[in-house]
C-alpha cells in the first residue's frame, strides 16, 4: 500500500547528521524496559549520531541539553551499555543495531533502505503513559531536538518517543 505524504512539500531527507530509531526499540520492548533517565538519554544519542551512531558529544553536555544531573547521565550510559543499546568510551557513544529479533546478521548492516528482517516479537509490558500527556509533550520535545539539530524536521516517531520519555519523566517528578 504507496501512502502519500501528508506535507508533500515537508518530505525529509537524510542530510548532515542522520539520527533514526529503529521502530524495534518500541515494538520489541527495548525502550519499556528502560528507565525514563536512560530512554532520554538513549533517544536522544540516536538524533545526534553519525551515519553509524557515533557521537561525540561530552557527558557534561548532554547533562546540560537535557536537563539531567552528570550523574544521571552517567547511570544511563551504564544502563544503556548493559542494555546492548549502545557502546560507550570516554570520548564517543555508538548507538548499535538492536539486539536480538532474529536479524539475518548476513544481510549486512541494518540501515533505513535495508531494515533488518525479523521475527514477530510480543512487545513488553510498559508504564502507561495517557495519549494527553504524550501529546502535552510534544511541543517540549520538538523544541529539544531543534535545539541540537537547528530547523531540521524530526520523525514524528521520534518527537513521540521523546515526548513519551518526557511525560514519563514528568510523571516521575510528581510522585517525589
Amino acid at each position: 500500500m504507496r501512502v502519500e505524504p501528508l506535507e508533500p512539500r515537508r518530505v525529509r531527507y537524510p542530510r548532515g547528521a542522520y539520527g533514526w530509531v529503529d521502530l524495534r526499540i518500541v515494538t520489541e520492548g527495548h525502550l519499556a524496559t528502560l528507565d525514563q533517565g536512560a530512554a532520554l538519554v538513549y533517544l536522544f544519542l540516536c538524533t545526534v549520531g553519525n551515519r553509524e551512531g557515533i557521537s561525540f558529544w561530552s557527558r557534561a553536555r548532554m547533562a546540560r541539553t537535557l536537563s539531567l544531573s552528570p550523574e544521571a547521565v552517567e547511570a544511563a550510559l551504564k544502563a544503556l551499555v548493559e542494555a546492548d543499546l549502545i557502546a560507550a568510551t570516554e570520548r564517543a557513544v555508538q548507538v548499535l543495531s538492536v539486539p536480538g529479533g532474529g536479524a539475518d546478521r548476513r544481510a549486512g548492516p541494518a540501515t533505513p533502505l535495508n531494515p533488518p528482517k525479523t521475527t514477530s516479537s510480543a512487545p513488553r509490558p510498559h508504564r502507561d503513559v495517557s495519549e494527553g500527556e504524550i501529546l502535552a509533550h510534544e511541543a517540549q520535545a520538538r523544541a529539544l531536538i531543534a535545539r541540537f539539530h537547528g530547523k531540521r524536521e524530526p520523525s514524528a516517531g521520534v518527537v513521540r518517543a521523546l515526548a513519551q520519555c518526557l511525560a514519563l519523566k514528568g510523571m516521575d517528578r510528581e510522585r517525589r
